[in-house]
């Protein structure tokens, strides 16, 4: 689903309010089961280039109507072939858009505006 990311911390410290309205990325949010949990990526169009380093261990923090707040470990791979991977605690703010055409979560074929947010209550419930 295609989300505006912003990234709360920086290398694990705690950005402004200002500093993390200021930065964001857009791309296709995918967050899916890898052994025991979860990662999240933020994709670029052609849904094989990592626009954010990988969230790993990822959980739902929070969701309301403004989109989903999501936690876990940003990984950045080493450097070279002896380097060891680094992790830091990350935090993604991730407002949800939803495209023309785009069914609800329970199938419904109402449509809606290509560039309005999708409701958090709608994604959670799959109603208007």
């Amino acid at each position: 689903m295609q989300a505006i990311v912003h990234r709360c911390r920086s290398q694990g410290v705690a950005l402004e309010r200002e500093e993390i309205a200021r930065n964001y990325v857009q791309g296709e949010l995918v967050v899916r089961r890898r052994g025991y949990g979860r990662i999240a990526q933020l994709l670029a169009a052609d849904g094989e280039r990592y626009l954010l380093p990988v969230l790993d261990k990822a959980r739902i923090l929070a969701i309301d109507h403004r989109g989903i707040l999501l936690g876990g470990l940003e990984v950045f791979p080493p450097r070279g072939s002896k380097g060891a991977v680094t992790r830091f605690p990350q935090t993604w703010w991730c407002v949800l858009q939803v495209s023309r055409g785009e069914r609800g979560v329970r199938g419904s074929a109402d449509f809606v505006d290509e560039t309005a947010p999708i409701s958090a209550d709608r994604w959670v419930t799959g109603r208007s």
